[in-house]
């Protein structure tokens, strides 16, 4: 009973570090883009708008996504405070976002498959170590799984989501309407988390690639 209730303790603290990293890269990378047109345009125009605090990682932590990943695999992010004032540089930032997400995933299959392809044999007493492999077993299929599940996260349209970026950045009218909805979208988007929408495709795809059978 208590090494079930460990290894469940452990399952669960593995997921939210896994959840955590997929944040902080996701939106860092979105940031990191961000400056990098903050600085153009500020070069551009002879401005000198502000863009501070992009490498406090811990900004880009949302808890209820958190809890949501602890709780029913469910995963979503906390933004950089944007001030966009440009089709580009909503495309930039949105297309990064999903960049960064294909990245990590692919990442998080390589190792895994290069890592964790075949069987690792150890001792009797290398009980220890043993955990330690599983537990970063465990924290690359979580990794790829966070990441396509924020992928598909990130094709629903709120506001703040890398496909309203994108939108925004081919029609501003369309992206207008999403915003007058936006309390709406985000009810109906909770609904959605409970009940595994997302979590189900993200599952699917990381298992493919993972090589779980199906």
């Amino acid at each position: 009973m208590k090494h079930q209730l460990f290894v469940s303790f452990a399952t669960v603290v593995i997921a939210i570090v896994a959840a955590v990293i997929v944040m902080i890269v996701h939106e860092l990378c979105k940031a990191i883009a961000y400056s990098m047109y903050i600085k153009i345009y500020n070069k551009k125009y002879n401005k000198t708008e502000p863009c501070e605090g992009v490498f406090k990682i811990y900004r880009y932590i949302d808890p209820v996504g958190v809890i949501f990943a602890g709780t029913s695999n469910g995963i979503f992010s906390k933004q950089y405070p944007f001030v966009i004032r440009s089709k580009k540089a909503s495309l930039l930032i949105g297309l990064t976002g999903y960049l960064s997400l294909i990245v990590l995933f692919a990442i998080s299959i390589l190792c895994y498959r290069t890592f964790f392809g075949q069987d690792i044999i150890l001792n009797a007493n290398q009980k220890y170590l043993h955990y330690i492999i599983v537990g970063i077993k465990y924290l690359f299929e979580f990794l790829a799984f966070f990441c396509a599940t924020l992928f598909f996260v990130n094709f629903y349209p709120i506001s703040t989501f890398d496909i309203s970026l994108i939108i925004a950045s081919i029609s501003p009218s369309k992206y207008l309407g999403i915003r007058k909805f936006d309390l709406f979208f985000k009810l109906v988007f909770i609904i959605f988390s409970l009940i595994g929408i997302f979590t189900s495709g993200g599952i699917y795809i990381a298992t493919k690639a993972l090589g779980y059978p199906m």
